[in-house]
């Protein structure tokens, strides 16, 4: 983690982003420092996000604005970070310079605005915990299974590792063994 009077930037595991909250007006090196930690925590990481909390932000100088552009984008482009996220208010000073950055990074990110964190977990995660036609994981006979599969791990990483193993093993999928039949649900 970096942390100084104008900014912190850590990794946050639970969203595999690189996460900087600035918390007042500086520029030069105290503006730079945290977006060059933030890229070893990229590349260290391998993480796919960068979330920026815009809540004490400030308008940049001309020559950090430039710098971003030249020198911080170009790294960020050519790392795995697939997402840009702002955490801005909808009344921010600072909305029309951010949607201005939206527009130009989406055309190399996907770039979402969010007026806090609980909300970014509300939109990541709900598409992916819907139940649907083949997704049907309240079938009692999948409960059971899934409950049996992760009975004994110690974390999810165990639970996801014994999932795939079971698939893997005891799926015949239909590429695999030339079947006609198209596996699809469970």
């Amino acid at each position: 983690m970096f942390e100084s009077k104008f900014c912190k930037v850590e990794y946050l595991e639970k969203y595999n982003a690189v996460f900087c909250q600035w918390k007042k007006f500086c520029k030069a090196d105290d503006y730079r420092i945290p977006f060059e930690f933030g890229l070893k925590l990229i590349k260290n990481k391998n993480a796919t996000a960068w979330i920026t909390d815009t809540t004490n932000g400030f308008e940049n100088e001309p020559e950090d604005r430039k710098w971003l552009l030249d020198n911080f984008i170009p790294k960020t482009i050519d790392s795995s970070c697939s997402t840009i996220i702002f955490i801005i208010k909808n009344n921010s000073p600072l909305k029309n310079e951010i949607d201005e950055q939206t527009k130009a990074l989406s055309q190399f990110f996907s770039v979402k605005q969010v007026e806090n964190l609980d909300i970014l977990d509300f939109k990541f995660m709900t598409k992916f915990l819907e139940e649907t036609n083949i997704i049907d994981y309240s079938n009692k006979e999948i409960q059971k299974l899934a409950k049996s599969l992760s009975s004994d791990c110690k974390n999810d990483i165990e639970i996801a590792k014994k999932c795939f193993e079971y698939v893997r093993d005891n799926i015949r999928h239909s590429g695999d063994y030339k079947d006609n039949i198209t596996t699809c649900k469970a």
